[in-house]
């Protein structure tokens, strides 16, 4: 098969942990893939700048899909190709839920991060501190109280692209995801026991990959995707080949046509071997 773009996940695939460490191996494979005219896709949940700063640290000039599809952009970071929106409406509505069952609340634009409480602001600290760079640096935005927020999301109404759902209690999760999901049209999609992530309906990484392969001309089939979790799924249906980590779950794993190493025995750079530079 003539694999002419791979797409790849980063927490869990990627990354050998959340420090960002990329395996020598796994550099060099996306390396000898990209020389050999593959477009290397960074497809990835996190926050579009983070993302950006990744594409750029592995050495290629390569396409980004952030926030679990909502934002596409060209090689270069120059063109956006898709980004979609969060409607105000449902964000003042997450707000009010998240308040009822007391979880944490993250609200991404391309480059700031909007959170509520102290557990969110210093999630949300860790994470920019961590993520710093001159160019694409992340921006934190606090609310301290439900009003607040209100403002906030007047402030960024055309720009708040996904939503994350923290809680140190896993039952807060579950009985606002029941909520949300009897109640809303939302794309929801798994991320682990103690977050949720909200998209507007209709966004998935799976359909992010289609707009990217129609821009560029590429067929379903001469498509690799690569992931391990559960927001992975759709872009691992989509592809003409479809690779689940070692490490994936359950779920991914059913659902993929092949299933290559955990992301701390080079399984990216072992599916890029097999399937395209051997």
């Amino acid at each position: 098969m003539n694999i002419k773009m791979i797409c790849i996940d980063l927490d869990g695939t990627l990354f050998t942990n959340k420090k960002k460490v990329i395996t020598t191996n796994c550099r060099q494979a996306i390396k000898e893939a990209h020389e050999k005219g593959i477009e290397i896709v960074i497809t990835t949940g996190r926050i579009y700048n983070n993302a950006v700063q990744i594409s750029k640290s592995i050495g290629v000039n390569c396409p980004v899909i952030a926030a679990n599809g909502a934002v596409i952009m060209d090689r270069g970071f120059k063109r956006e190709i898709f980004c979609n929106k969060l409607d105000y409406k449902k964000c003042i509505d997450i707000m009010r839920m998240a308040k009822k069952h007391k979880v944490t609340v993250h609200f991404y634009t391309k480059d700031t991060i909007i959170t509520n409480g102290l557990l969110g602001y210093i999630i949300g600290s860790i994470y920019v501190n961590f993520n710093k760079d001159k160019e694409y640096g992340i921006n934190l935005d606090k609310c301290i109280s439900y009003k607040k927020s209100i403002e906030k999301f007047r402030k960024y109404s055309e720009e708040i692209v996904k939503c994350v759902i923290y809680s140190k209690d896993r039952r807060r999760i579950i009985s606002f995801k029941k909520e949300i999901e009897e109640k809303s049209d939302l794309a929801i999609f798994g991320s682990g026991e103690y977050s949720i992530e909200l998209s507007s309906n209709g966004i998935s990484k799976g359909k992010a990959v289609e707009i990217l392969a129609e821009d560029l001309k590429i067929k379903r089939e001469e498509i690799m995707c690569i992931g391990d979790n559960e927001n992975d799924i759709s872009m691992i249906k989509y592809a003409g080949i479809g690779v689940a980590m070692g490490n994936a779950v359950s779920k991914l794993k059913d659902v993929a046509d092949y299933i290559t190493d955990t992301n701390y025995n080079d399984g990216v750079a072992k599916a890029i071997k097999k399937f395209v530079l051997d």
